[in-house]
């Protein structure tokens, strides 16, 4: 048996005990939770003993302001005090309700039929979806999404822990994830702590740690900077081999036979089959030009003319 030590109200802790959230959550949630009572209680009574005294006794609308602001106070402290339970709770939801049902359909279909029975409806409600691919891959890829939720919830606690952050409220609110062709799509609100270049900063440590071969993070609105997307690929849909059903619409279409317009130049020529150019002076009827000799610097150019060589007029 574990030993617990009496405290006051939203403040004492109880040591030896197991809780659902880390100490360092619990003491800040803690103090976060007091702050909260005093500042909602205060502004509440003093705004509701202000009302009630226009229509009842000062004294009865002073008493009932400050029963108001205890009452509402401590409800809002309440709620603060509750939420990293509550975000846990929203974090394993979908195990909590999972293992719910599964419980709760064992006990009604054992309690309507025999055990034999209650093996054979069990064996076909895993089997069939197990065995028929078209059934699987959706089942596969809801459980990814319920896996992917719960690495990234660890990626961003080391993410926050060794960037030295040390505020328990940093770490982000994993909303919903859902399948695509390539991965997953999980949609996040960050909390104070980490931002948008945090995350892109760390794509490499995310993929490994989702088990992916890329991690794309981007913002999921245009107005808040806190609400990101962050999309998980695990294979590339392009790689697949897509037939186009455009060629079986043509009808007496042939993808051997290449069909040619009138006006359109020959296609598919061999080298053979391209004639030579033709000679301009051969096609014209005049004689062809004969090469104009060349001489060195020894040979003088031609009569009445300059020489080739500059060095020859001196010899």
């Amino acid at each position: 048996m574990s030993k617990s030590s009496s405290g006051g109200l939203f403040g004492r802790q109880h040591t030896g005990s197991v809780t659902l959230v880390e100490q360092p959550v619990r003491l800040t949630y803690q103090r976060k939770a007091r702050l909260t009572f005093w500042v909602v209680g205060v502004a509440v009574g003093l705004l509701s003993a202000t009302v009630a005294s226009h229509y009842w006794h000062p004294l009865v609308g002073l008493l009932a302001g400050v029963a108001i602001g205890v009452i509402v106070g401590f409800l809002t402290a309440l709620i603060v005090l509750a939420w990293p339970v509550l975000r846990a709770l929203w974090w394993w939801a979908d195990l909590i309700v999972t293992g719910t049902l599964v419980v709760v359909g064992w006990i009604t279909l054992n309690s309507a039929t025999n055990l034999t029975v209650s093996l054979l409806a069990v064996g076909l409600l895993f089997g069939v979806p197990a065995a028929v691919p078209a059934i699987r891959r959706p089942v596969v890829a809801v459980v990814w999404c319920a896996i992917v939720r719960h690495r990234l919830r660890l990626a961003f606690s080391r993410m926050v822990r060794s960037g030295g952050q040390g505020r328990p409220g940093s770490l982000p609110l994993i909303l919903i994830a859902r399948p695509t062709p390539a991965g997953e799509r999980v949609w996040i609100w960050l909390r104070p702590g980490l931002s948008l270049t945090d995350l892109e900063n760390q794509l490499g440590s995310l993929a490994e740690i989702c088990a992916a071969d890329q991690v794309r993070v981007c913002r999921a609105s245009r107005s808040y900077a806190a609400f990101v997307r962050v999309d998980i690929g695990r294979r590339d849909p392009l790689r697949a081999l897509v037939l186009n059903p455009l060629p079986g619409a043509v009808t007496g279409f042939d993808p051997a036979v290449m069909p040619v317009s009138p006006g359109m130049p020959p296609v598919g020529l061999d080298l053979p089959d391209v004639p030579e150019p033709a000679d301009p002076d051969t096609a014209s009827g005049r004689p062809p030009r004969q090469p104009r000799p060349r001489t060195n610097g020894n040979t003088p150019g031609p009569a009445g003319g300059k020489p080739d060589d500059p060095n020859d007029a001196f010899i």
